[in-house]
């Protein structure tokens, strides 16, 4: 008799072969049929394993330690449920449409996904990921197995925690080719640009992942130019206003300079460095 195990190899070596299947576009005239088909086998799986729900599942939402205990059931379940589909219509653009019109063959296939998202979710948690991006990650289960996670963990012990984000989440398809252009990118930078802070960096090592050079030439050439015009206006905040309003960080500037001296009469007590500080909270253009 086939074991849970060999279902998770199979669905696994299913995610494998079709690893560069498109999935744009939609399911057609079957989409609501094949979803009617997947919620009813959905709650017939709950239904016939309550035990495995109540030692595996209850506990991600308990409200003393329960990893996603500061998201409700429903979200959660949401991000599952997408994935699920995205699931359905993979095997929809790999197979046949009378493979999906068995119960079983959504069964295996639901088993599969559901062990995988769980998995993804427990190695998240024992990472340090954040519970939204753990959950991120495991609603991804349709493309990437915990596998993955493995991987990148093993090849990359001390990876920030946030490029793993990034290279799951936004390049589910590949990965560790994401990850090492990141490396590659942060050695040349560090090297070229050694007084730069790591933030301006990492930036352009992710954002401007294939022209991080001409990207932190072209900041450098704008900071110049803010330095010439505001030469009161600390680097730091310069940066800050190049890099998170780059679409118009003339205006960030101007605001943040006209609450520095609004503060100076208000909070006559506190220092300059605190009143700047203060002159760039909940300021947004």
């Amino acid at each position: 008799m086939e074991s849970y195990r060999d279902i998770i190899r199979e669905q696994r070596g299913f995610k494998d072969t079709e690893q560069d299947r498109s999935l744009t576009g939609y399911l057609g005239k079957d989409k609501d049929y094949l979803y009617d088909r997947l919620d009813r086998n959905v709650e017939f799986l709950q239904e016939q394993n309550r035990e495995f729900l109540e030692k595996y599942i209850d506990p991600l939402f308990n409200q003393d330690e329960g990893y996603l205990r500061q998201i409700s059931k429903d979200s959660a379940f949401k991000v599952y449920k997408s994935g699920l589909e995205s699931y359905l219509k993979l095997h929809y653009r790999a197979n046949s449409r009378d493979e999906l019109l068995s119960d079983i063959y959504i069964r295996r296939f639901i088993i599969g996904y559901t062990n995988d998202f769980l998995m993804n979710l427990k190695i998240s948690e024992n990472i340090g990921l954040s519970p939204s991006v753990g959950l991120e990650i495991a609603g991804l289960s349709y493309r990437n197995d915990p596998r993955l996670l493995f991987e990148i963990m093993k090849k990359y012990p001390n990876l920030d925690k946030y490029i793993i984000r990034y290279a799951v989440v936004d390049h589910p398809c590949d990965s560790i080719g994401f990850i090492e252009k990141i490396i590659s990118n942060q050695n040349i930078l560090h090297e070229r640009y050694p007084d730069l802070p790591l933030s301006v960096i990492n930036t352009a090592s992710i954002g401007h992942i294939n022209s991080p050079v001409e990207f932190i030439d072209q900041l450098l050439s704008q900071l110049m130019i803010f330095h010439e015009k505001y030469p009161e206006v600390d680097e730091s905040l310069l940066l800050r206003a190049l890099l998170s309003f780059y679409k118009d960080p003339e205006t960030f500037i101007l605001r943040v300079l006209e609450n520095i001296e609004r503060l100076k009469i208000e909070k006559p007590e506190s220092g300059i460095h605190q009143i700047k500080k203060d002159a760039q909270h909940n300021l947004y253009i």
